[in-house]
């Protein structure tokens, strides 16, 4: 319950003149029934009720005053009850007008669960210099608006704060997300520095490995012009071939480091190397994919995949179903689940890294190009609609 910074005599004025600034900051009450019951005037206790007849208001020196609410009208069943707690001067039953307080009535809080009052010492009412009937129906009238202009000043500071509170969330919001976004470019970082740190160790060993090997072969032609003083220096007066000697040495300990590499073209491309298994419907799909439009499902990477990626996590792909027209690629299979691209599937800017991360591509890449499914890629579920690559599958470019 709120309390008022406020002495007797102001409250007396504020009640008189313009009550209704009163009637948020106080509680509604009402007799007990006992009360009414009983009408014993050293036991009259009030209870907060809803429609409350009369208000109870407190003040910053731990008073609880009682008075009648803002426009009360009184009857003979009200008067009854207003006089148990108030002194009545000047009031009669043919008398419609008003009154003022002259004094409220006093209360005291009882500490109980619910909010109850014992009436300590009745207030007093004077009704004979009170204002006219017509007189205090404009100021019913006059307090009503401003009642009214109370209750929209209080809409409008509910919206003001409503405002405010919503401008605090989204500012936290935006600084909760920033803190996110930074910790996620910290960990990149983090990151490529270790990728960089560890290639730079690879590097440098390849180069301490290679100066190993170039001092082992400075080694060896110094022990064997030793053996042959005679060859020590060139002699620009010999016939290449008698000069080579030593060239070929050099060559044959370079080469022997080495492994020749076979590149195959596509009139000769074999599809039965250890790693690609030939599968009875590859061949039915490289003729014509779109026959498999109703035996696949149509899935596509999910939106937190593609966002690793872009922040350079090189973790597997993930696929999620989605529906007809809105996927990239097919899932065949039951017990084992394929990866392979849709009948209409094209390369393009957009997916040009992505199908790099999803098949080997060989022979010869780029936008438009038309190609052979050599291997279907494997899928692993991760959840009841979520798959992830478990191996990637081989496209042929030509």
């Amino acid at each position: 319950m709120e309390k008022l910074n406020i002495n007797i005599t102001e409250l007396l004025e504020i009640y008189n003149h313009v009550p209704h600034i009163l009637a948020r900051k106080a509680t509604k009450v009402s007799l007990q029934e006992e009360s009414l019951i009983q009408q014993n005037q050293n036991f009259i206790f009030l209870e907060s009720t809803k429609n409350g007849n009369y208000w109870v208001v407190a003040t910053e020196d731990n008073h609880y005053w009682l008075l009648p609410k803002m426009n009360f009208k009184i009857d003979s069943f009200k008067y009854d009850i207003l006089k148990s707690l108030f002194d009545c001067e000047g009031y009669s039953l043919d008398d419609n007008r008003g009154f003022n307080v002259i004094q409220p009535a006093k209360v005291a809080l009882i500490p109980t669960e619910n909010l109850i009052w014992k009436l300590e010492k009745k207030g007093k009412l004077d009704f004979s210099n009170s204002i006219t009937p017509t007189l205090e129906t404009e100021l019913d009238l006059a307090n009503q608006k401003i009642e009214t202009l109370t209750d929209r000043l209080d809409q409008v500071s509910r919206e003001r704060d409503y405002f405010c509170s919503q401008t605090k969330d989204f500012i936290e919001t935006i600084n909760s997300e920033r803190q996110i976004y930074q910790q996620q470019i910290d960990k990149i970082l983090h990151e490529n520095q270790r990728q960089f740190d560890a290639l730079e160790t690879q590097v440098n060993h390849k180069f301490t490995s290679i100066e190993s090997d170039l001092n082992k072969i400075k080694k060896y032609l110094l022990l064997n012009n030793n053996k042959s003083p005679a060859s020590n220096n060139y002699d620009y007066n010999k016939t290449p071939a008698d000069n080579s000697v030593n060239n070929r040495l050099v060559e044959q300990s370079v080469v022997s480091s080495q492994k020749q590499t076979t590149v195959q073209t596509p009139n000769n491309y074999s599809t039965t190397t250890n790693d690609e298994t030939v599968l009875p419907w590859v061949s039915t799909y490289n003729k014509k994919p779109s026959v498999f439009a109703d035996y696949t499902t149509e899935i596509a990477e999910t939106q937190e995949s593609i966002n690793q990626r872009r922040f350079g996590l090189l973790q597997p792909a993930v696929f999620q179903e989605v529906k007809k027209g809105k996927g990239t690629f097919w899932m065949l299979g039951k017990e084992i689940q394929y990866l392979i691209p849709k009948a209409d599937f094209t390369i393009n800017e957009d997916n040009l890294i992505t199908i790099q991360t999803l098949f080997y591509c060989r022979g010869n890449m780029r936008f438009n190009a038309i190609f052979q499914l050599v291997k279907p890629g494997l899928l692993k579920p991760i959840n009841t609609n979520q798959w992830q690559v478990a191996e990637l599958g081989i496209l042929y470019f030509y």
